[in-house]
């Protein structure tokens, strides 16, 4: 066996880190002297939600700032923490809003903007060219620093999806035309981490990658030598099967890494021991009726098609401003919205507005028998084009324009869901 896993439980970061890196006799020599670049994922962090909600869907800043506290004690030469926020969306605000920059002020660790570059062109899936930092391809120690969560287009969230962070936002854009698990996979033999460390204390389930989910604790952390070992024993935890991971499956076929428990050194707990299950995140169609549920609006107000290629931002550009308009204007809606999104194809019939959203769907505006339909361009739709198309069809004018005036001069945040308050008075009762 080449690749090790190590699970640890408990509740203090530094030391499940350090009890982890004991199984690995290189680790050290790996760090020590060392130019450590650190990706973490934060780039789902909202500045328009409340700080706990942001928390569950990021990597900790507790168990980010242990790894920081053991790298040096190791003797890390430098330290840098670098990610990428979705796109279009601006990593420097949420680094001051998460207080990385007040928190590294003094601590001389630099705080980068992957998406600002500069750039490597790499060509990945016959032959298309992507762009990855160069801070990430050139590291002399990189650390890939993920969380639990579940996605709706590859099933788990985790190590591997987490290097698409080091893509411009450009290839960003790329990699979901061309299939986003496949893009990935290949991402993995290009780029691969010195150390993975999973951050399992709090993980997300349902619908993820982002806020809508679910916050679940686990109370572990995951560490490993390997991206896809790691991977697959992370995704065992939460109950899912590696071999039904596409992006896991391809990344094997690829010679990345292991893609069964069996190929796999598990050090420290064992997996059934720790095992909590996530419920997956709802796919197809049904990702409409489970979202406007959460919001309680009805579950026939907004339908649609939609594939597998439908990206987190495009849908969270979707989402946003439908959970807006709920909030400023209410669940009364006048019209039902029919959306087609990313690659999806017209529908022989539908009921209400049709919207073709997002760039994808240009293809399709030749095709509509009517003049009868709204374009939203854009890739992804920007929340405000969104949010205004929406509120002008679903609510009257007086109503949408003292919503939008709420919303632009009040300057609301988006309300709570039903499952935040619910997971916070849980987590209240199982610390006591």
């Amino acid at each position: 066996m080449n690749a090790k896993v190590a699970i640890v439980k408990g509740t203090i970061p530094l030391e499940m880190l350090k009890e982890a890196f004991h199984y690995f006799d290189d680790f050290h020599d790996k760090i020590r002297g060392k130019k450590i670049v650190i990706k973490p994922n934060f780039g789902a962090w909202s500045t328009i939600l409340p700080r706990h909600t942001n928390e569950w869907v990021v990597t900790s800043k507790d168990v980010l700032m242990a790894t920081i506290k053991l790298l040096r004690e190791l003797g890390a030469s430098t330290i840098t923490v670098a990610e990428s926020a979705f796109i279009d969306t601006d990593m420097e605000k949420i680094y001051k809003d998460m207080g990385l920059k007040k928190a590294f002020r003094d601590l001389n660790i630099d705080l980068v903007d992957l998406a600002k570059g500069p750039f490597k062109k790499v060509k990945v899936l016959n032959n298309t060219s992507v762009e990855i930092a160069e801070l990430v391809l050139n590291a002399e120690c990189l650390i890939n620093m993920p969380m639990l969560k579940t996605h709706g287009e590859t099933t788990v969230s985790l190590g591997s999806k987490n290097l698409k962070g080091a893509l411009s936002h450009q290839s960003k854009r790329i990699f979901h035309r061309k299939g986003l698990s496949q893009a990935i996979a290949h991402l993995t033999s290009i780029i691969k981490p010195t150390i993975n460390i999973v951050d399992g204390l709090i993980g997300l389930e349902g619908f993820g990658p982002v806020q809508t989910g679910t916050p679940i604790e686990v109370g572990v952390i995951i560490v490993g030598d390997n991206l896809i070992a790691t991977d697959v024993v992370a995704a065992s935890i939460m109950g899912f099967n590696p071999e039904d991971i596409l992006h896991l499956k391809l990344a094997n076929e690829l010679g990345t890494g292991p893609l069964y428990l069996s190929d796999i050194e598990v050090v420290g707990e064992s997996i059934d021991t720790v095992k909590v299950p996530f419920e997956p995140c709802p796919t197809g169609n049904e990702i409409y009726r489970h979202a406007l549920s959460l919001l309680g609006i009805p579950e026939d107000q907004v339908s649609g098609n939609y594939t597998d290629h439908w990206c987190s931002m495009c849908m969270m550009n979707f989402m946003g401003p439908i959970w807006a308009l709920r909030d400023d204007c209410g669940t009364n809606m006048r019209e039902k919205l029919f959306v087609v999104a990313d690659q999806a194809d017209l529908p022989e019939t539908y009921e209400g507005k049709l919207i073709l959203y997002g760039n994808c769907q240009a293809r399709n505006k030749t095709k509509v028998k009517n003049d009868d339909f709204i374009f939203i361009k854009g890739c992804p739709p920007s929340q405000m084009k969104v949010y205004t198309t929406f509120g002008k069809i679903l609510y009257s004018r007086k109503r949408f324009f003292w919503g939008l005036f709420k919303r632009l001069f009040k300057g609301n945040k988006l309300s709570w869901l039903p499952q935040w308050k619910e997971a916070i008075t849980k987590n209240k009762e199982i610390n006591g």
